[in-house]
């Protein structure tokens, strides 16, 4: 009886030198600080909860004027997406966050606009520019800020699924004329993960280590959370004695369906049954061999051209 055995590896092994794979962008209210609109400052951030409540200044948002690239240009950050970022300051347990229910500092009750959800078989990455500012009060060396993606679990507490920390050291932080762009990722959701199905939240939460002091402000802007269909292999079977099966990605990328016997036989060795472009997110193909008692197959991306 031939036996035929799946066998995706993490991330479909994308050769050297190709693309990233394909991914979409979710929509995050105000993710570039647009609002409220301000010609300076302003202590509030739209669609965002800050956390405590304050209106003190601890946070808001500030005018990036293109101006300021000729008449101040130590004063302007060249690669702002937009013509406003966030500060926020350097305090610790300073947050903000926003997610299905959370409530806008602006004032109101929550919009539900930010309406995405960790979906199974989907990996996530959330990118921000941060600049550890030095234009006021000087941060401390050792400081951090934190970005994180969380859920709300039933009794509606934050419970982080992933978060990086950027901790200001100067040789990382060189300039406050330019974000640095800082990077978190989650892998693909699994159907047990706690968080399948929730409602996707974002947080940026200042940490003051016990050997640094409180001060100084961190510019935030440029936040986008891109989503990615994991490639994977499903509804594998025989077809008159020939194995198939449906491959499953983001559209528009192209793989070859590689097989072997054995798994211990280095990559470059294993058979190259077919190359499949996949157009529209999901193909479908069949090995030609019959003759194999038992077979291992994996999906393997290739540069996009």
């Amino acid at each position: 009886m031939k036996t035929f055995q799946l066998t995706l590896l993490a991330a479909a092994l994308v050769l050297p030198g190709a693309n990233a794979v394909a991914a979409g962008t979710i929509y995050v209210p105000n993710a570039f600080f647009a609002l409220p609109v301000t010609d300076f400052a302003t202590p509030s951030v739209a669609s965002w909860e800050i956390w405590p409540p304050q209106d003190v200044g601890d946070v808001g948002v500030f005018y990036n004027s293109p101006s300021y690239a000729t008449n101040n240009p130590d004063d302007y950050i060249y690669n702002c997406d937009g013509t406003q970022a966030a500060y926020f300051y350097g305090y610790p347990g300073l947050a903000i966050f926003q997610d299905y229910d959370s409530v806008d500092s602006t004032g109101g009750p929550p919009s539900h606009a930010f309406d995405a959800t960790y979906e199974v078989g989907k990996s996530y990455q959330l990118l921000a520019g941060m600049i550890a500012s030095t234009l006021f009060y000087n941060l401390s060396p050792g400081d951090i800020l934190q970005m994180s993606l969380y859920y709300r679990d039933g009794s509606s507490n934050m419970v982080t699924v992933a978060a990086t920390n950027m901790v200001f050291t100067t040789n990382v932080f060189t300039s406050i004329t330019n974000f640095v762009t800082c990077e978190l990722d989650v892998p693909p959701v699994q159907a047990g993960d706690a968080w399948a199905g929730r409602h996707i939240g974002i947080q940026f939460l200042s940490i003051i280590p016990t050997d640094a002091q409180p001060g100084g402000y961190w510019d935030l802007g440029n936040v986008v959370l891109t989503v990615t269909l994991a490639p994977a292999l499903i509804n594998p079977g025989l077809t008159n004695g020939q194995f198939g099966a449906t491959l499953q990605s983001e559209p528009g990328l192209v793989f070859q369906i590689l097989a072997t016997t054995n798994l211990s036989v280095p990559l470059p060795h294993w058979t190259n049954v077919v190359t499949l472009p996949n157009v529209s997110g999901t193909t479908s193909f069949l090995d030609p061999a019959t003759n194999y008692n038992q077979r291992f197959y994996q999906a393997h991306q290739l540069p996009q051209p």
